[in-house]
């Protein structure tokens, strides 16, 4: 899973290991409870390209994509990473031959005016893929390139 993610965030040339800790060695905050109690966090060296991810709890998926996302964007918020986090998590490349976009993006898609700007025109269609709850990512043609259900 590491691996897999490594390579999607460009992160290659990193070492990313893992290490289990003891819940008892950390120190919650007194409002963090029940399901919240919990550590995940990542010490990178940038220098060495090597890092570590510490857990108290089995990591997920979403884990490690969260703080691979730290060490690929330093100096992001966390609020941004928890999006991106998302975002990665639900992103689906758009295939042209199979054609695996939902109807409702399609109908989107078949709005766009080719007598239009190309970049003006695609933004228009993405602020009506957010009202319908999707958002998409667009090539320098101004072809979508995948996209994504926003919760």
């Amino acid at each position: 899973m590491i691996e897999k993610w490594k390579k999607k965030l460009g992160l290659d040339k990193w070492t990313i290991n893992t290490e289990q800790i003891d819940p008892a060695s950390v120190t919650y905050p007194d409002d963090c409870v029940g399901d919240e109690r919990f550590f995940v966090g990542i010490m990178p060296q940038e220098e060495s390209l090597y890092a570590t991810i510490f857990h108290d709890r089995p990591l997920t998926e979403q884990d490690v994509v969260h703080e691979l996302l730290h060490v690929r964007h330093p100096s992001e918020s966390e609020e941004w990473v928890n999006k991106e986090t998302i975002k990665q998590m639900t992103i689906t490349e758009i295939n042209a031959l199979t054609w695996n976009v939902p109807d409702v993006l399609t109908d989107v898609f078949n709005q766009f005016d080719e007598d239009a700007d190309a970049y003006k025109e695609i933004e228009r269609l993405r602020i009506l893929a957010l009202e319908l709850g999707y958002d998409f990512d667009y090539g320098l043609s101004g072809e979508p390139t995948d996209y994504w259900k926003l919760k």
